[in-house]
């Protein structure tokens, strides 16, 4: 069970941070444009895509693309959440600071990102050929085909 959710976790972690970094960068640059501050957004949440495409891709070539999926979930929300609930302690505000709404919409956004980074990872592991069922379909072919090219005898 540890080889499986360790791995989860410090993704998850990963995550937070870069988020948690970013929210201190803003507040202790003291940046108050708007401007400079979705700047600082734009990089966290690629820098959040970035890495959900490298851990997808990842594991996408060793595990079966369920399991791939629902590991990214587990981190992708657990981070999310994290972000969402602590992630304000980080830049000096109240936790629900501009209420339920906001909340839920970086929430979203936070899980649409990062779902689109961990997809896109999933999707050049396929387009490559390496995913773990492409491999098992390959091999399958191999077997049949050295099968079939035995001679009788």
């Amino acid at each position: 069970m540890r080889q499986r959710w360790m791995p989860v976790g410090v993704l998850a972690a990963a995550l937070f941070v870069i988020n948690a970094v970013a929210r201190l960068i803003v507040w202790k640059a003291d940046i108050a444009k708007d401007a400079e501050q979705t700047k600082v957004g734009m990089i966290t949440f690629g820098a959040i895509a970035v890495l959900c495409v490298g851990a997808a891709a990842w594991w996408a070539i060793r595990y079966p693309l369920d399991r791939v999926a629902a590991d990214l979930l587990v981190a992708g929300g657990s981070a999310a959440l994290l972000s969402v609930v602590l992630g304000p302690l980080f830049n000096g505000k109240p936790v629900f600071d501009g209420g339920i709404g906001i909340v839920l919409g970086q929430l979203v956004l936070y899980l649409a990102l990062a779902g689109l980074g961990a997809g896109l990872g999933i999707l050049g592991v396929i387009a490559v050929g390496r995913d773990w069922k492409t491999r098992a379909w390959k091999r399958h072919e191999e077997i049949l085909n050295a099968k079939r090219n035995r001679s009788a005898r």
